[in-house]
């Protein structure tokens, strides 16, 4: 139950930011099935384009499958929640192998139960993607996702951003919501990893860097 605090703060910064459920008829017009989706519009390089997300929370039973589809499809994947020693993001109970979607093995052994590695249970789209991990240490993912376990993904298609140390659980909804404002608004990587910054740091003597980035050296703006 400790995510739910921080599951209500991510919903209401979405509210904050215009996004709404999708309606029956978007929801069939966009071809979506029964998940729970928000959707916005805004302007984008002068056109008003839609941004649709996929809210999966671990009340839902079907969370670990809803996000292993999200990984092998989407071009955009947020995942706030525990890290589990690097072994990958995590739906359940520590001791429960039902939630697990296995990246690769944890750095201590021991700890975690885990099931068959999904990352190489089925291949990753070879559309670009961004993929961020809101959790202690999960710079730890990134070995597995430039290894034979993502076959056809290199840094010209996955960008990826991990944490490089212990994080605080009370900032997931607000380190969720900074990467998603970065995105939204076009900034770069550096922007992006300044304004998580921010919100982990605590106080003006932390000058700590909380997130790497891998991959983006051909996405960002020149200045």
């Amino acid at each position: 139950g400790s995510h739910e605090a921080e599951q209500a703060d991510l919903l209401k910064g979405l509210w904050d930011r215009g996004y709404r459920h999708v309606s029956d008829a978007e929801r069939s017009a966009l071809g979506l099935d029964d998940g729970r989706y928000v959707t916005r519009t805004q302007q984008r390089d002068g056109r008003e384009v839609r941004v649709v997300l996929e809210v999966v929370t671990p009340d839902d039973p079907r969370a670990k499958d809803r996000f292993a589809t999200a990984v092998r499809q989407q071009e955009l994947v947020l995942y706030g929640g525990h890290g589990r020693y690097g072994s990958g993001p995590d739906f359940d109970d520590l001791h429960s192998t039902a939630g697990n979607f296995v990246i690769g093995a944890p750095f201590e052994p021991g700890h975690v139960t885990l099931g068959p590695n999904d990352l190489a249970a089925a291949p990753l789209t070879p559309g670009y993607q961004l993929m961020f991990f809101d959790g202690c240490n999960t710079f730890r993912y990134l070995d597995d996702l430039r290894s034979a376990k993502a076959p056809g993904k290199t840094t010209k298609n996955l960008d990826v951003l991990g944490s490089t140390t212990e994080l605080y659980w009370h900032v997931t909804a607000d380190n969720l919501l900074a990467m998603l404002d970065g995105v939204t608004s076009g900034d770069d990587v550096e922007v992006i990893k300044a304004a998580l910054d921010r919100v982990n740091r605590t106080g003006p003597d932390d000058q700590r860097h909380f997130f790497t980035g891998d991959g983006f050296e051909d996405n960002v703006r020149p200045r």
